[in-house]
């Protein structure tokens, strides 16, 4: 495909997402693209470890041809070839995010080639999913949701700044995926606490974030409380990281989390992902403000028509609908039909219907 798709880097939320999204969509549609004006409004502007790590990764699946992808840089190109299967590293000398470099290879992965991969990194990090939220929460929603299977683990936790984490993950490739509906947010039946601590942390302080969590809990739930705790014990870090994940009568997944690097305040830790979970329940969706935005490329390449619905309609999910539009020239439509009774928004999709041609 000699026509070079040209992408605006700082539109909409302008950040790294725009970017993963892109190499996702080249890779599999066989589609050249430029972009210029890489996360443009950030403070520290152009491409960082976790950003090279994503495109690399991606570019080595697809055999692609790059230019510019060195650290701080405000412009790439991409050229996409063949997709080979195989074993494949994303090994960051940083705590840059694993989670974000998982999701820009997962859809190449899930209609590619077989393939699986070794990341090294951050797991825990700030600006990114936590590993626990991409395990338990999305891993489970999109495996129940497209009838995929995707395989997930950590041998060991990386926190900011070392980094040093390292990630397995592998994913069974799909001859096309179904579209999906995740529609009636129903009640709230049982919760899981995902606790993760850095050596640095003691048994009092993982005991007082336990009992303030469960407390801020009970205040608001009936259901039942379990708490999954993970002592990173060789570590020398202070980080400690709480994950909440509620789940409904109809098989919704609705999170809220926080993460300290160096925590000492376990209270606040604690009060911070309630109220997000709160707020994410209050908003009435059935995808948390950061699952939204990750379903929308799986929307654009399923066959049939999605609905999604969610609370308030995130930047990040406006600006993976653009990019989704663009790569796929128009063929996967979105539509965004506002219930303002019920005071949700329904993202709807008819999908371009891609399939794996390498799918054996």
């Amino acid at each position: 495909n000699l026509k070079m798709i040209r992408v605006d880097g700082s539109m909409l939320e302008g950040g790294g997402q725009i970017l993963r999204n892109s190499v996702s969509f080249s890779a599999l549609l066989g589609k050249s693209f430029h972009i210029e004006k890489i996360r443009k409004g950030r403070d520290k502007p152009g491409l960082k470890n976790q950003h090279i790590g994503s495109i690399q990764a991606v570019a080595e699946i697809c055999s692609a041809q790059t230019t510019g992808v060195e650290l701080n840089s405000e412009e790439i190109t991409f050229t996409p070839g063949p997709l080979k299967s195989g074993t494949f590293n994303a090994h960051l000398s940083s705590a840059g995010a694993c989670m974000l470099i998982a999701q820009a290879v997962l859809p190449v992965a899930i209609l590619g080639p077989s393939c699986q991969f070794s990341l090294r990194g951050g797991t825990n990090v700030d600006f990114s999913p936590q590993y626990e939220y991409t395990k338990y929460l999305f891993i489970p929603v999109i495996k129940r949701l497209l009838d995929i299977d995707v395989e997930m683990e950590c041998e060991g936790r990386g926190y900011f700044p070392i980094g040093g984490g390292r990630i397995t993950l592998k994913a069974t490739p799909k001859h096309s995926l179904k579209a999906f509906t995740l529609r009636d947010q129903g009640h709230v039946t049982n919760i899981t606490c995902y606790i993760h601590a850095g050596g640095q942390i003691n048994g009092d302080e993982i005991r007082k974030l336990k009992e303030k969590t469960t407390e801020l809990l009970k205040s608001r739930f009936e259901s039942p409380i379990d708490f999954i705790v993970h002592l990173e014990s060789k570590s020398k870090s202070r980080t400690a990281g709480l994950i909440i994940i509620a789940e409904t009568s109809t098989k919704v997944m609705i999170s809220g989390d926080s993460l300290l690097t160096k925590a000492n305040d376990f209270n606040k830790l604690a009060t911070k992902a309630f109220n997000i979970l709160i707020t994410n329940l209050n908003q009435n969706g059935c995808a948390d403000e950061y699952l939204q935005d990750q379903l929308i490329i799986f929307m654009a390449l399923a066959n049939g028509k999605s609905v999604l619905q969610v609370g308030e309609i995130s930047l990040h999910t406006k600006t993976s609908i653009a990019i989704a539009e663009l790569f796929t020239d128009g063929k996967a439509k979105f539509k965004v039909v506002e219930d303002k009774i019920n005071k949700f928004n329904l993202i709807e999709c008819d999908g371009m219907g891609f399939v794996n041609s390498n799918f054996v």
